[in-house]
Protein backbone atom coordinates (compact mmCIF):
# COMPACT_ATOMS: atom_id res chain seq x y z
CA UNK A 1 0.00 0.00 0.00
CA UNK A 2 1.37 3.15 -0.72
CA UNK A 3 1.13 5.47 2.06
CA UNK A 4 2.46 8.51 0.44
CA UNK A 5 0.73 11.82 1.38
CA UNK A 6 -0.86 12.18 -2.02
CA UNK A 7 -2.46 9.30 -1.22
CA UNK A 8 -3.32 10.04 2.59
CA UNK A 9 -4.32 13.96 2.01
CA UNK A 10 -6.43 15.55 -0.64
CA UNK A 11 -6.09 19.58 -1.35
CA UNK A 12 -9.26 21.04 -0.53
CA UNK A 13 -10.32 21.68 -4.37
CA UNK A 14 -9.67 18.20 -4.72
CA UNK A 15 -11.82 17.19 -1.65
CA UNK A 16 -14.60 19.21 -2.85
CA UNK A 17 -14.64 17.83 -5.87
CA UNK A 18 -14.59 14.13 -4.99
CA UNK A 19 -17.76 15.04 -2.86
CA UNK A 20 -19.32 16.98 -5.19
CA UNK A 21 -19.88 20.37 -3.01
CA UNK A 22 -18.91 23.77 -2.46
CA UNK A 23 -15.87 24.91 -0.69
CA UNK A 24 -18.06 26.45 2.21
CA UNK A 25 -19.57 23.04 2.31
CA UNK A 26 -16.18 21.14 2.80
CA UNK A 27 -15.34 23.03 5.97
CA UNK A 28 -18.88 22.83 7.40
CA UNK A 29 -18.01 18.88 7.40
CA UNK A 30 -14.54 19.57 8.95
CA UNK A 31 -16.68 21.90 11.46
CA UNK A 32 -18.77 18.85 12.09
CA UNK A 33 -16.34 16.26 12.61
CA UNK A 34 -16.71 14.50 9.61
CA UNK A 35 -13.37 15.13 8.01
CA UNK A 36 -10.13 15.86 9.45
CA UNK A 37 -7.83 18.20 8.30
CA UNK A 38 -4.28 19.35 9.32
CA UNK A 39 -1.70 22.63 7.79
CA UNK A 40 -0.42 22.01 4.50
CA UNK A 41 2.71 22.45 3.30
CA UNK A 42 1.90 25.57 2.64
CA UNK A 43 0.77 27.68 6.39
CA UNK A 44 -2.56 29.27 4.54
CA UNK A 45 -3.60 26.19 3.27
CA UNK A 46 -4.86 22.99 4.40
CA UNK A 47 -5.42 19.20 3.40
CA UNK A 48 -7.81 16.42 3.97
CA UNK A 49 -7.74 13.19 5.08
CA UNK A 50 -8.20 11.06 1.72
CA UNK A 51 -9.90 8.28 3.60
CA UNK A 52 -12.42 10.07 5.59
CA UNK A 53 -13.38 12.33 2.20
CA UNK A 54 -13.94 9.24 0.63
CA UNK A 55 -15.78 7.59 3.22
CA UNK A 56 -17.94 10.28 3.58
CA UNK A 57 -18.75 10.03 0.02
CA UNK A 58 -20.02 6.17 0.27
CA UNK A 59 -22.18 7.24 3.32
CA UNK A 60 -24.14 9.72 1.31
CA UNK A 61 -27.14 8.23 -0.56
CA UNK A 62 -28.78 10.11 -3.58
CA UNK A 63 -31.42 8.30 -3.22
CA UNK A 64 -32.50 9.97 -0.12
CA UNK A 65 -33.53 13.47 -1.34
CA UNK A 66 -35.46 15.21 1.19
CA UNK A 67 -36.27 18.85 1.39
CA UNK A 68 -33.35 19.98 3.21
CA UNK A 69 -31.81 17.21 4.61
CA UNK A 70 -29.34 15.47 2.19
CA UNK A 71 -29.05 12.27 3.58
CA UNK A 72 -30.29 10.28 6.78
CA UNK A 73 -27.14 9.19 8.16
CA UNK A 74 -25.53 12.55 8.04
CA UNK A 75 -25.93 16.07 9.69
CA UNK A 76 -25.93 18.26 6.57
CA UNK A 77 -28.81 20.62 5.77
CA UNK A 78 -28.92 23.38 3.17
CA UNK A 79 -29.07 27.15 5.36
CA UNK A 80 -30.39 30.45 3.73
CA UNK A 81 -28.98 31.91 7.02
CA UNK A 82 -25.69 32.09 7.42
CA UNK A 83 -22.29 30.60 5.19
CA UNK A 84 -18.96 29.96 5.81
CA UNK A 85 -16.08 31.63 3.64
CA UNK A 86 -12.37 32.37 4.09
CA UNK A 87 -13.47 35.79 5.35
CA UNK A 88 -15.62 34.48 8.00
CA UNK A 89 -19.73 33.71 8.38
CA UNK A 90 -21.85 35.71 5.98
CA UNK A 91 -25.22 36.57 7.85
CA UNK A 92 -28.26 36.74 5.09
CA UNK A 93 -25.27 37.97 2.66
CA UNK A 94 -23.84 40.64 4.89
CA UNK A 95 -20.50 39.81 6.45
CA UNK A 96 -20.20 38.87 10.11
CA UNK A 97 -17.21 41.19 10.74
CA UNK A 98 -18.89 44.37 8.80
CA UNK A 99 -22.10 43.55 11.71
CA UNK A 100 -19.54 43.63 14.23
CA UNK A 101 -18.59 47.21 13.45
CA UNK A 102 -21.91 48.51 15.00
CA UNK A 103 -24.50 46.54 14.84
CA UNK A 104 -25.83 45.13 18.42
CA UNK A 105 -26.46 41.48 19.04
CA UNK A 106 -30.19 42.12 19.15
CA UNK A 107 -30.01 43.88 15.44
CA UNK A 108 -28.10 40.80 14.49
CA UNK A 109 -30.65 38.21 15.46
CA UNK A 110 -33.48 40.14 13.60
CA UNK A 111 -31.22 39.83 10.83
CA UNK A 112 -30.96 36.40 11.03
CA UNK A 113 -34.70 35.42 11.99
CA UNK A 114 -35.43 37.69 9.02
CA UNK A 115 -37.38 39.97 11.36
CA UNK A 116 -38.45 42.43 8.51
CA UNK A 117 -41.97 42.91 9.72
CA UNK A 118 -42.12 43.75 13.38
CA UNK A 119 -38.91 44.39 16.00
CA UNK A 120 -38.78 41.43 18.64
CA UNK A 121 -36.95 43.27 20.46
CA UNK A 122 -39.41 45.74 22.17
CA UNK A 123 -39.69 47.52 25.13
CA UNK A 124 -42.73 45.69 26.25
CA UNK A 125 -41.39 42.23 25.47
CA UNK A 126 -39.19 41.98 28.42
CA UNK A 127 -39.50 37.99 30.27
CA UNK A 128 -41.25 38.50 33.51
CA UNK A 129 -39.59 36.13 36.36
CA UNK A 130 -42.21 33.39 37.46
CA UNK A 131 -41.51 32.54 41.62
CA UNK A 132 -40.65 29.26 40.19
CA UNK A 133 -38.14 30.90 37.91
CA UNK A 134 -36.78 32.66 40.68
CA UNK A 135 -36.30 29.93 42.92
CA UNK A 136 -34.37 27.72 40.04
CA UNK A 137 -31.89 30.95 39.75
CA UNK A 138 -31.17 31.54 43.16
CA UNK A 139 -30.29 27.62 43.80
CA UNK A 140 -28.25 27.21 40.85
CA UNK A 141 -25.87 30.79 41.21
CA UNK A 142 -22.74 28.52 41.78
CA UNK A 143 -23.86 26.66 38.69
CA UNK A 144 -22.01 26.94 35.59
CA UNK A 145 -23.80 29.85 33.49
CA UNK A 146 -25.54 27.52 30.99
CA UNK A 147 -26.44 24.99 33.53
CA UNK A 148 -28.52 28.02 35.14
CA UNK A 149 -29.81 28.83 31.72
CA UNK A 150 -31.55 25.14 30.69
CA UNK A 151 -32.40 25.01 34.43
CA UNK A 152 -34.72 27.73 34.53
CA UNK A 153 -35.23 28.05 30.34
CA UNK A 154 -36.87 24.39 31.34
CA UNK A 155 -39.32 26.34 33.50
CA UNK A 156 -40.04 29.82 31.24
CA UNK A 157 -41.95 27.98 28.70
CA UNK A 158 -45.09 27.67 31.01
CA UNK A 159 -44.63 31.36 32.10
CA UNK A 160 -45.05 32.08 28.80
CA UNK A 161 -47.81 32.25 27.10
CA UNK A 162 -46.50 32.25 23.32
CA UNK A 163 -44.32 29.72 23.82
CA UNK A 164 -46.09 27.75 21.11
CA UNK A 165 -46.83 30.30 18.68
CA UNK A 166 -45.71 29.34 15.11
CA UNK A 167 -46.32 32.52 13.41
CA UNK A 168 -43.51 34.41 12.23
CA UNK A 169 -43.54 37.04 14.17
CA UNK A 170 -44.65 35.32 17.01
CA UNK A 171 -41.38 32.68 16.72
CA UNK A 172 -39.12 36.17 16.43
CA UNK A 173 -40.87 37.53 19.64
CA UNK A 174 -40.50 34.51 21.65
CA UNK A 175 -36.57 34.40 20.35
CA UNK A 176 -36.46 37.41 21.71
CA UNK A 177 -37.64 36.67 25.25
CA UNK A 178 -35.45 33.46 24.80
CA UNK A 179 -32.31 35.78 24.36
CA UNK A 180 -32.85 37.87 27.10
CA UNK A 181 -34.09 35.86 29.49
CA UNK A 182 -31.04 33.46 29.25
CA UNK A 183 -28.69 36.34 29.08
CA UNK A 184 -29.74 37.63 32.12
CA UNK A 185 -29.44 33.98 34.12
CA UNK A 186 -26.30 33.38 32.80
CA UNK A 187 -25.22 36.80 33.82
CA UNK A 188 -26.80 36.55 37.47
CA UNK A 189 -28.89 39.40 36.88
CA UNK A 190 -32.41 40.52 35.91
CA UNK A 191 -34.06 40.39 32.60
CA UNK A 192 -34.14 43.88 30.81
CA UNK A 193 -34.90 45.79 27.67
CA UNK A 194 -31.69 47.48 27.54
CA UNK A 195 -28.89 45.53 24.68
CA UNK A 196 -27.09 41.88 25.92
CA UNK A 197 -23.95 43.71 25.69
CA UNK A 198 -24.43 46.43 28.16
CA UNK A 199 -26.02 43.88 30.42
CA UNK A 200 -23.06 41.09 30.23
CA UNK A 201 -20.82 44.09 30.46
CA UNK A 202 -22.20 45.99 33.83
CA UNK A 203 -22.38 42.35 35.33
CA UNK A 204 -18.82 40.53 34.23
CA UNK A 205 -16.55 43.60 33.66
CA UNK A 206 -18.46 46.38 34.90
CA UNK A 207 -14.75 48.68 35.64
CA UNK A 208 -13.72 48.10 31.97
CA UNK A 209 -14.02 50.93 29.65
CA UNK A 210 -13.65 48.92 26.48
CA UNK A 211 -16.35 45.90 27.90
CA UNK A 212 -19.44 47.18 25.96
CA UNK A 213 -17.84 47.42 22.57
CA UNK A 214 -15.75 44.41 22.83
CA UNK A 215 -18.93 42.13 23.96
CA UNK A 216 -21.17 43.23 21.14
CA UNK A 217 -18.69 42.66 18.77
CA UNK A 218 -17.88 39.15 20.18
CA UNK A 219 -21.50 38.50 20.58
CA UNK A 220 -22.25 39.53 16.83
CA UNK A 221 -19.36 37.66 15.54
CA UNK A 222 -20.57 34.22 17.50
CA UNK A 223 -24.42 34.62 16.52
CA UNK A 224 -24.43 31.99 13.43
CA UNK A 225 -22.11 29.73 12.29
CA UNK A 226 -23.68 28.05 9.95
CA UNK A 227 -25.02 24.24 10.88
CA UNK A 228 -22.68 23.33 13.69
CA UNK A 229 -23.36 21.03 16.22
CA UNK A 230 -25.81 23.02 18.39
CA UNK A 231 -27.88 24.79 15.91
CA UNK A 232 -28.25 21.24 13.90
CA UNK A 233 -28.95 20.10 17.39
CA UNK A 234 -31.32 22.33 18.16
CA UNK A 235 -33.34 22.70 14.69
CA UNK A 236 -34.05 19.21 14.30
CA UNK A 237 -35.23 19.31 17.88
CA UNK A 238 -37.41 22.00 16.71
CA UNK A 239 -38.34 20.03 13.49
CA UNK A 240 -40.67 17.74 16.14
CA UNK A 241 -43.15 20.41 17.11
CA UNK A 242 -41.34 20.71 20.68
CA UNK A 243 -41.35 24.86 21.86
CA UNK A 244 -38.47 27.24 21.14
CA UNK A 245 -37.96 27.09 24.59
CA UNK A 246 -37.39 23.15 24.36
CA UNK A 247 -35.66 23.36 21.41
CA UNK A 248 -32.62 26.47 22.69
CA UNK A 249 -32.03 23.87 25.51
CA UNK A 250 -31.77 21.30 23.76
CA UNK A 251 -28.52 23.49 21.42
CA UNK A 252 -27.48 24.83 24.80
CA UNK A 253 -26.76 20.79 25.89
CA UNK A 254 -24.46 20.67 22.76
CA UNK A 255 -22.96 23.45 22.73
CA UNK A 256 -21.30 22.43 26.51
CA UNK A 257 -19.43 19.91 24.76
CA UNK A 258 -15.24 20.38 25.19
CA UNK A 259 -15.27 20.50 21.21
CA UNK A 260 -17.76 23.10 21.17
CA UNK A 261 -18.33 26.02 23.12
CA UNK A 262 -17.47 24.06 26.17
CA UNK A 263 -13.69 25.00 24.88
CA UNK A 264 -14.09 28.33 26.59
CA UNK A 265 -13.29 27.45 30.05
CA UNK A 266 -10.37 25.10 28.28
CA UNK A 267 -8.56 27.75 26.52
CA UNK A 268 -9.12 30.11 29.56
CA UNK A 269 -6.85 28.14 31.88
CA UNK A 270 -4.61 27.65 29.05
CA UNK A 271 -4.40 31.68 28.68
CA UNK A 272 -4.14 31.33 33.02
CA UNK A 273 -1.22 29.44 32.67
CA UNK A 274 0.41 31.43 29.86
CA UNK A 275 -0.05 34.68 32.43
CA UNK A 276 1.37 32.96 34.84
CA UNK A 277 4.16 31.26 33.74
CA UNK A 278 6.52 31.59 30.76
CA UNK A 279 5.06 31.00 27.67
CA UNK A 280 8.03 30.01 24.97
CA UNK A 281 8.37 27.07 28.13
CA UNK A 282 4.75 26.30 28.53
CA UNK A 283 4.40 25.98 24.36
CA UNK A 284 7.43 23.64 23.72
CA UNK A 285 6.27 21.24 26.63
CA UNK A 286 2.71 21.07 25.83
CA UNK A 287 3.69 20.69 22.14
CA UNK A 288 6.21 17.79 23.23
CA UNK A 289 3.88 16.29 25.28
CA UNK A 290 1.13 16.63 22.13
CA UNK A 291 -1.11 18.05 23.61
CA UNK A 292 -3.48 20.83 22.22
CA UNK A 293 -4.24 24.35 22.44
CA UNK A 294 -7.52 24.82 23.32
CA UNK A 295 -9.65 27.15 21.33
CA UNK A 296 -6.64 27.70 19.00
CA UNK A 297 -6.31 26.46 15.27
CA UNK A 298 -9.87 26.48 13.91
CA UNK A 299 -9.86 23.45 11.72
CA UNK A 300 -12.41 25.46 9.41
CA UNK A 301 -10.63 28.38 8.35
CA UNK A 302 -6.86 26.99 7.11
CA UNK A 303 -5.82 31.34 6.81
CA UNK A 304 -6.56 32.02 10.43
CA UNK A 305 -10.03 32.68 11.98
CA UNK A 306 -11.62 35.99 10.71
CA UNK A 307 -13.09 36.76 13.74
CA UNK A 308 -10.55 36.31 16.16
CA UNK A 309 -8.32 38.67 14.05
CA UNK A 310 -11.35 41.17 14.48
CA UNK A 311 -11.54 40.93 18.14
CA UNK A 312 -7.35 40.92 18.45
CA UNK A 313 -7.25 43.56 16.50
CA UNK A 314 -9.98 45.75 18.76
CA UNK A 315 -7.76 44.70 21.77
CA UNK A 316 -4.84 46.23 20.14
CA UNK A 317 -6.27 49.12 18.57
CA UNK A 318 -7.84 50.05 22.26
CA UNK A 319 -4.79 48.96 24.00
Amino acid sequence: MNNSDDTLYLSARDAAAELAVSPATLYAYVSRGLIRSEPGENPRSRRYRAEDVRGLKNRRSPLIETQGLKSADLPVMDSAVSTITEEGPIYRGVRAVMLAESATFEQCASLLWDSKSADPFTKANVPIVSPVMRAIMDATRKSPPIDRAVAVLSQAAEADPRAYNWIAEGRAATGAHILRLSAAVMAGTEPTAEPVHKLVARAWAPKHKHAEDLIRRALVLLADHELNASTFTARVAASTGISLYDAVIAGMVALKGPRHGGVGPLAAKLLDTFIEGDIASIVRERVALGERFPGFGHMVYAKGDPRAQHILSMLIKLG
